[in-house]
C-alpha cells in the first residue's frame, strides 16, 4: 500500500536535505580556504634578499609586530628625509618636538582606528577585517624606541633607506601639493594620528603584508609573505 506524506512533511524533509547540503558545502569551502591559507603561509616563510647584511654605519630602523598592529620605526629627521613634512606637527594633539622617531603602519581603517589594544576589539570589527575588503589608512606615531618592547632592528645604507622612503610616501594619499591628508579626530593618544592611504586591506593583505613589502623594497632579508604577525622579522637577528 502506498503511503502519501502530507505536504508539510514533504516540505520538512526537503528543508532538512537542503540544510544538510548547505552545511556540507560550507565545510568544503572552509576546508579549501584553510588549506589554501596554510599553503600560502608555508610558502611565505621562504626568505628573500638572502644577501642582506646589516650595515655597520647605516641608518637604524626598528620593526614592531604584535598580534594587533605592525609598524616600522625610523628617525624623524636625517639628511635624507624629514618625516614631519609628511606627518606635520599640527596633525598631533601634543608637542612632538622631543620625539626622536616616527612609527609608521598601514592597515584596515576601521580596525586600526578602533583597536589600539586587544581589549578594544569587537566581534564585528574582527569579522569585517578578516572577511571584507576595506579601505586602508596609515598610522603615524611620534615616539622613541625605548617606549617599545620586543623591537627588532637592522641598519641599512642610504640607497636602501631611499627606497623605503619612496614606498611609505607612495602608500599615502597626497594632495596636489604633496601633503598628506589626516583623518580628523582619529588617534589613540596625543602623539599619534591617522592619514588617508592607498590600497585595500583584506585577509591576504594585512598590516604585516604592507610592512613586509616595505622591507623587501629596501632590500632587507624578510619572509616572502608576511601576512601573519611576527613574520616580518622572522629572519632578523634577536
Amino acid at each position: 500500500m502506498q503511503i502519501t506524506l502530507p505536504e508539510s512533511s514533504r516540505l520538512g524533509t526537503r528543508l532538512k536535505i537542503s540544510v544538510r547540503t548547505t552545511v556540507r558545502w560550507l565545510r568544503r569551502i572552509i576546508l579549501i580556504v584553510v588549506t589554501a591559507w596554510a599553503v600560502f603561509v608555508l610558502i611565505g616563510l621562504i626568505p628573500v634578499n638572502l644577501g642582506f647584511e646589516s650595515a655597520a654605519d647605516g641608518i637604524e630602523i626598528f620593526v614592531s609586530s604584535n598580534a594587533v598592529h605592525a609598524e616600522i620605526l625610523v628617525p624623524v629627521r636625517t639628511e635624507f628625509v624629514d618625516w614631519t613634512r609628511l606627518f606635520p606637527s599640527q596633525s598631533f594633539k601634543s608637542d612632538t618636538q622631543r620625539m626622536t622617531h616616527v612609527a609608521v603602519g598601514w592597515g584596515d581603517r576601521e580596525f586600526f582606528v578602533n583597536t589600539p589594544e586587544w581589549s578594544d576589539l569587537t566581534a564585528g570589527t574582527a569579522l569585517s577585517a578578516m572577511f571584507l575588503p576595506s579601505k586602508a589608512c596609515v598610522h603615524a606615531t611620534m615616539t622613541q624606541p625605548e617606549r617599545y618592547t620586543g623591537l627588532r632592528s637592522v641598519k641599512i645604507v642610504p640607497e636602501q633607506y631611499g627606497r623605503l622612503i619612496q614606498y611609505v610616501r607612495a602608500s599615502l594619499r597626497l594632495t596636489e601639493d604633496g601633503e598628506s591628508i589626516p583623518l580628523t579626530e582619529a588617534g589613540y593618544g596625543p602623539y599619534d594620528a591617522f592619514f588617508e592611504a592607498h590600497g585595500i586591506y583584506c585577509f591576504f593583505n594585512t598590516c604585516n603584508s604592507w610592512l613586509g613589502r616595505a622591507l623587501k623594497k629596501a632590500g632587507v632579508r624578510v619572509a616572502l609573505s608576511t601576512s601573519l604577525p611576527h613574520t616580518v622579522f622572522l629572519w632578523w637577528p634577536e
